[in-house]
């Protein structure tokens, strides 16, 4: 099966499904969601940075245009302006910061192993 990377799911990949999951039942952020639940909108709101659209309605636009793309991240069905700005207005924000947290302390412990040079590296011989 087809499998490509996305910015938007190597951005999930940091986060981590577990960490996610964890934080969204913190917060209860999907306590009365059936269908736009808080990964969908993480999904939408980074696919809207990325694709640099400012309103609401250019994620709309944009999100029908790439459809066929976006099903393969979780977003099974086309979501409305109306739900896109009840769901802005009324989810906690810090379900988010959480997830951006965790995401950013994962990068930053890749970073620091990526970076601790071996001896060899570092140009020290013994000998």
């Amino acid at each position: 099966m087809y499998n490509p990377i996305t910015i938007c799911s190597e951005i999930l990949a940091l986060a981590g499904q577990n960490n996610i999951v964890a934080a969204v039942a913190h917060f209860k952020s999907d306590k009365y969601t059936k269908h736009f639940t808080t990964k969908v909108q993480l999904i939408v709101m980074m696919a809207a940075i990325a694709k640099r659209w400012n309103s609401l309605r250019e994620i709309e636009t944009g999100l029908f245009t790439i459809s066929n793309k976006m099903f393969h991240l979780g977003i099974n069905t086309q979501p409305k302006r109306t739900t896109l700005a009840h769901a802005n207005n009324t989810r906690d924000s810090r379900v988010f910061e959480e997830m951006c947290k965790t995401a950013i302390g994962n990068v930053s412990n890749q970073m620091n192993i990526q970076k601790k040079p071996t001896w060899k590296q570092a140009g020290f011989f013994m000998g």
